[in-house]
């Protein structure tokens, strides 16, 4: 293998860098899984990769780790190494111009979530959570202008900066939305985006109810400030992102999707 190209969303650069790796290591693929411990199996020198996104998203440009379903397990699987990381990174807007409206919305809502919940991750990292309150306000700031007008070059490309800068401060930490989200995508085939806009308001919710630190409930403040200077100021963070996401054209509500009570058993 002499190089990759991966063009497309994050499940297109995700399956390229497993690709990448596994063409020049043995089988199982699951052995070199976080749940194996596997990141370290990963090594050598691999071939040049160079990722090109089409959304605004996930940020798997600039990320070391790749999440797929495996097909025997029908689980969302995640591989970590720094080797995954991409030689280059292309962020070209006009590549992102024919996105329709739902997914240019689910894809910046992925984004936004990968911000919101790792500057809400109890880790020291003061430097992810500079970068990821930058990406919150640019969600806030672009994403309903990429939505409404897909042509607008000038909020396609702060969305594609938003995405970015999302992975690079998850390196910090994800929480609870995400891991409601993987399982419903895996399981019923919703897409990630959406399945995070899904958990995201009534895990807030949830959060406000358990018992803060003021260190905690000062990093959702800071947040619900972001909001407001868009106008976007309501009672809580669930309600605040729960109206912005239906401004978004998000449907709230498990069964608008598909999935019914009997879905969820275990």
């Amino acid at each position: 293998c002499d190089g990759l190209l991966a063009l497309g969303g994050g499940s297109a650069m995700d399956v390229a860098k497993v690709i990448r790796f596994f063409a020049s290591h043995p089988a199982p693929l699951a052995q070199y899984s976080v749940l194996e411990n596997g990141g370290a199996k990963i090594t050598g020198k691999l071939p040049p990769f160079y990722a090109v996104p089409t959304t605004a998203g996930t940020g798997s440009e600039v990320g070391r780790g790749a999440v797929i379903t495996v097909r025997d397990t029908g689980r969302k699987t995640l591989f970590v190494s720094p080797p995954l990381m991409p030689t280059i990174a292309v962020l070209e807007p006009t590549l992102t111009t024919e996105l329709p409206p739902h997914l240019t919305a689910a894809t910046g809502i992925d984004a936004f979530t990968h911000c919101l919940e790792s500057y809400l991750a109890p880790v020291y990292h003061p430097m992810a959570d500079g970068v990821a309150l930058e990406g919150i306000r640019l969600c806030l700031a672009h994403l309903n202008t990429a939505v409404n007008d897909g042509q607008d070059l000038a909020a396609r490309a702060q969305m594609q900066m938003a995405a970015s800068m999302g992975a690079v401060a998850f390196q910090k930490d994800l929480g609870m939305v995400h891991s409601l989200a993987h399982p419903l995508s895996a399981r019923h085939g919703t897409h990630h985006g959406l399945a995070n806009a899904l958990m995201l308001p009534d895990s807030m919710a949830f959060i406000k109810a358990a018992d803060l630190t003021a260190a905690q409930l000062q990093r959702i403040q800071s947040i619900r400030t972001l909001f407001a200077e868009v106008g976007r100021a309501g009672d809580s963070l669930a309600d605040e992102t729960r109206t912005w996401f239906e401004e978004l054209g998000i449907q709230f509500g498990l069964k608008n999707h598909g999935i019914t009570t009997d879905d969820l058993g275990p």
